[in-house]
């Protein structure tokens, strides 16, 4: 079905009634189930770098592809219905959030199958007894409270994995969130005021979490995170954690770094005091990509090299806060492409030979590192 927009409002109001729905339900899936990017948003002048960046969206749109085609979905149009307490958490997140005022409010608030709702996407015969498998409201004016009526649906709690919320007004997330105990992507990126993301977190099944404010440079007006909880420590699946750019301060739990699935870590100008757990990089033998710009770095673990499958690695601009050297281990790491330590006053050295061993790198900044970070080139 290839139908333009401008046909469709042309049209819709001499179909049939059950048409316009159909219709609707045809452009929200069509909208939203490729899951648009949610990067770093990056400036002008770091567009050069872009290449080595992680891209949310793309990972996003590889790794959860939708489990049915439009057209097994309008083959099941009388079938997949939403459940009583859906309705109920998706009429209370509008009514919290001001979806009178959203961007686009297609269908809610109406006598509509919520199937058909804009950011709504549902699914049947995967095994639960609610319908409501992905909502994505990004870039739509959401204000407010998300509340604790939307948590509590127990349809939602059974069948929701993707919650996308990101460029909104949002101040807050429930404190229940852990209620949705099948949750597996997580974006409230680049949302205005500031966040506590609440301890009951750890009880979902996050693969993909995303808080990050998404601009490059000060003063920043999205997601400010306040808080980063420990029970971040039990999300066992998650891949991707992405904290960057908010108003974070104080230590990190280091545990953190023994989640064993982890492919993505991005802290940057999250100003948080970072240590390693005693065992290091042992447990992200899976990690591809690791920024902690701007934060209280101190040293990094000798066994950097067990990291093995990095192509990203960046501890940059970080003034008087990376206490330590480069490890000679990270000559070892075969697969890294990009490697950053620019700026850091404090670094130590020497700058490990080994570095120029590193035949994949494609991009290295070891400048400005005023103080006792030196090397020499290797005879070759």
């Amino acid at each position: 079905i290839c139908i333009s927009n401008a046909t469709i409002e042309a049209r819709r109001t001499s179909m049939p009634a059950e048409v316009p729905e159909i219709l609707s339900y045809v452009e929200t899936f069509a909208s939203q189930v490729a899951l648009e990017p949610s990067g770093a948003v990056l400036s002008q002048s770091q567009r050069w770098n872009s290449k080595w960046r992680f891209d949310g969206g793309e990972w996003l749109a590889t790794r959860f592809p939708p489990r049915q085609t439009l057209q097994d979905r309008l083959m099941n149009w009388g079938e997949i219905k939403c459940a009583e307490s859906e309705l109920e958490g998706l009429n209370a997140l509008y009514w919290n959030t001001g979806g009178q005022h959203w961007l686009n409010n297609s269908g809610w608030n109406t006598s509509q199958q919520c199937c058909s709702w804009h950011g709504v996407v549902c699914e049947s015969g995967a095994g639960h007894t609610g319908a409501v498998t992905r909502l994505a409201l990004t870039h739509n004016n959401l204000t407010g409270d998300i509340g604790l009526d939307f948590a509590a649906s127990t349809a939602l709690q059974a069948s929701l994995t993707i919650l996308k919320l990101g460029n909104n007004r949002i101040r807050s997330l429930p404190e229940n969130i852990g209620l949705l105990a099948n949750l597996l992507v997580l974006d409230v990126s680049s949302n205005s005021g500031s966040l506590n993301l609440p301890q009951s977190i750890g009880n979902t099944s996050l693969v993909y979490l995303h808080i990050g404010n998404g601009t490059m440079h000060p003063p920043f007006e999205g997601t400010r995170l306040v808080t980063v909880p420990d029970s971040l420590t039990a999300l066992e699946n998650l891949t991707v954690l992405d904290l960057s750019y908010n108003s974070l301060s104080g230590p990190l739990d280091p545990g953190v770094f023994n989640l064993p699935n982890l492919e993505v870590i991005d802290f940057s100008l999250g100003r948080l005091e970072i240590a390693f757990p005693e065992n290091g990089f042992t447990s992200l033998k899976k990690l591809r990509h690791f920024d902690l710009d701007y934060n209280d770095v101190y040293d990094l673990p000798d066994n950097l090299n067990e990291a093995a499958n990095l192509l990203f690695f960046s501890v940059s601009a970080t003034p008087g806060v990376f206490h330590g050297q480069l490890p000679e281990s990270i000559g070892q790491l075969t697969k890294l492409k990009y490697l950053s330590v620019t700026g850091n006053y404090n670094m130590q050295g020497p700058i490990p030979v080994s570095v120029w061993n590193i035949s994949s790198l494609e991009y290295m900044d070891i400048s400005y590192n005023y103080n006792n970070a030196k090397g020499t080139w290797p005879e070759t």
